[in-house]
């Protein structure tokens, strides 16, 4: 069984989201290649996966101004982070530097 922490409250979401937007929102994760959430029988009891976990952590450390900078706020030289190459470091690229995405770890 799956630890409670895992588990997510659809209802809330709904309430939170509106319905249409939670739904699309649950419906993405749990696509098979993005791998936030996992379900049996349906995704209305689906849970974290570990991938899903660590983006729930991530996005708790940061403000809605925080992850919507960390978006979008980039100039035209920005250069992408991946999961074998870090470009986030003080001078970019950083081979020693492990990555603070959640989906690269």
């Amino acid at each position: 069984m799956k630890q409670l922490c895992q588990v997510y409250n659809p209802q809330k979401l709904e309430e939170s989201l509106t319905p249409t937007v939670a739904w699309l929102l649950i419906n993405t994760l749990c696509k098979h290649n993005v791998d936030v959430l996992e379900y049996g029988s349906s995704p209305r009891y689906a849970w974290l996966t570990d991938k899903g976990v660590r983006l729930r952590d991530f996005v708790a450390k940061h403000t809605s101004e925080e992850l919507i900078n960390i978006a979008t706020d980039h100039d035209e030289n920005y250069v992408h982070c991946y999961p074998d190459a870090c470009n986030c470091g003080e001078n970019g690229f950083d081979k020693d530097r492990v990555c603070e995405n959640p989906f690269w770890r």
